[in-house]
């Protein structure tokens, strides 16, 4: 059996972070696929973000929170739009822009996160 991780969040005692099912607004489910049985870890929830199915041009997986920076340097945050109820970019230059399957993730790549990397958001390469 595999087991998708939907979520990812910061454990309450500060160690990296942890993929799994969401439990709870503070807890997530971790699943040792060897032994067949699931843990439950106590997490911040204001860390907790969602995979959204999709990875920018090096593969790697997209979580609410995710900082992206643009083949341009513009520079964003991966969240969702409540007007729009779908993902988005929120750029530092002020525009949104919403991935779709026709244009992918192939012009950005993930770069950070705001929980421990807040400050890429104020750089621009």
């Amino acid at each position: 059996m595999s087991s998708p991780r939907n979520y990812r969040g910061k454990p309450v005692d500060g160690t990296g972070w942890v993929k799994g099912f969401r439990a709870a607004p503070d807890q997530i489910m971790i699943w040792d696929e060897e032994r067949g049985v699931g843990s439950m870890i106590q997490v911040r929830p204001e860390t907790v973000g969602q995979y959204m199915g999709l990875n920018d041009k090096k593969g790697k997986e997209g979580y609410f929170g995710d900082i992206a920076e643009h083949c341009s340097g513009v520079r964003g945050v991966l969240a969702w739009d409540e007007q729009m109820f779908r993902v988005c970019f929120r750029w530092n230059d002020g525009e949104v822009s919403y991935p779709n399957s026709t244009t992918g993730f192939h012009d950005f790549k993930f770069i950070g996160n705001i929980h421990d990397n807040a400050e890429l958001l104020e750089e621009q390469s």
